[in-house]
């Protein structure tokens, strides 16, 4: 009971003692810095007491942050699509010109800012005339690639 007495004590002392402090200061520019401090004065007298409950130490648990899930490749995921829908392309010209093919698959080369063919591979069945493949593929594509044509076997 008598820790409960000091305790209010020190709190109204620190009160009155913000109250002068209050009234003495002339300037009223500064006066709500000053009520700022008063505040703060008081209420680290109020709650003085509550630190020597535990050990002095409070501590919080603080929740972990989920592990980041790590962004897709949008770069090659573009790249992947461009190079399909080539390949795509050159499948469809080759069957308008009735040319048999096996596989298609078409390398890109990509720097930092440019994209080009980088080659184009075609595999046709043993025996199939491979002499206008080339022209197809550079038609179907609208510009001059390199292109391989590998028979199966």
């Amino acid at each position: 009971m008598e820790q409960i007495r000091a305790w209010v004590l020190a709190v109204c002392f620190a009160c009155i003692a913000a109250g002068i402090l209050g009234q003495l200061s002339s300037s009223r520019t500064r006066f709500s810095v000053i009520k700022l401090i008063l505040t703060l004065y008081i209420l680290i007298t109020a709650f003085a007491p509550l630190q020597s409950l535990g050990d002095g130490h409070v501590t919080f648990d603080i929740p972990e942050a989920p592990q980041t899930v790590q962004a897709p490749d949008t770069e090659a995921m573009v790249l992947n699509t461009v190079c399909t829908r080539l390949e795509d392309t050159v499948r469809s010209a080759l069957a308008e010109n009735g040319i048999a093919y096996t596989e298609v698959d078409v390398a890109l080369d990509a720097d930092s800012e440019t994209v080009e063919v980088a080659d184009v591979t075609v595999i046709v069945p043993g025996g199939t005339d491979v002499s206008g493949v080339e022209d197809v593929v550079t038609k179907a594509l609208g510009t001059h690639v390199p292109v391989t044509v590998n028979e199966e076997g």
